[in-house]
């Protein structure tokens, strides 16, 4: 009962983690930023529980092993899985045209046809990283 009381309180803190990072960054990179910095909150707390277990409850390392081992994987693999969910729905918001929707996944440069004229070529003077253009 312990460690399903526990794992709850987990599952509970990756919520919080995730609400945090949405409130602090305002969209999905947050929320996966928030899912990434439970994980090692996670791990300190199921090694507390561990401790408390060994020295409080009377149980040996090797009998409190295996209930870190679950305690800590089942909210981890969740964060770990909604994280890389979330990447998948992170919005690009600049837009090539204004007002358009945003670019859910936008296509690279050179996918849009696009050509960067930067640096030294044949027949051509020298340009600096600063003036470089798209064609």
């Amino acid at each position: 009962m312990h460690m399903l009381l526990v794992i709850t309180g987990g599952l509970l803190l990756c919520g919080v983690f995730a609400l945090f990072g949405k409130l602090w960054d305002g969209d999905m990179t947050g929320v996966v930023t928030g899912l990434k910095l439970f994980v090692p909150v996670w791990l300190v707390v199921a090694f507390i529980n561990m401790w408390v277990g060994v020295t409080k409850a009377g149980y040996t390392f090797a009998q409190e092993l295996p209930i870190l081992l679950v305690v800590f994987a089942v909210p981890a693999v969740i964060a770990a899985v909604l994280a890389w969910q979330g990447r998948g729905l992170i919005v690009d918001w600049s837009s090539p045209v204004r007002g358009a929707a945003p670019n859910v996944n936008p296509p690279s440069i050179r996918q849009r046809g696009h050509r960067r004229i930067c640096g030294p070529r044949r027949n051509r003077p020298a340009v600096s990283e600063a003036t470089c253009t798209r064609s």
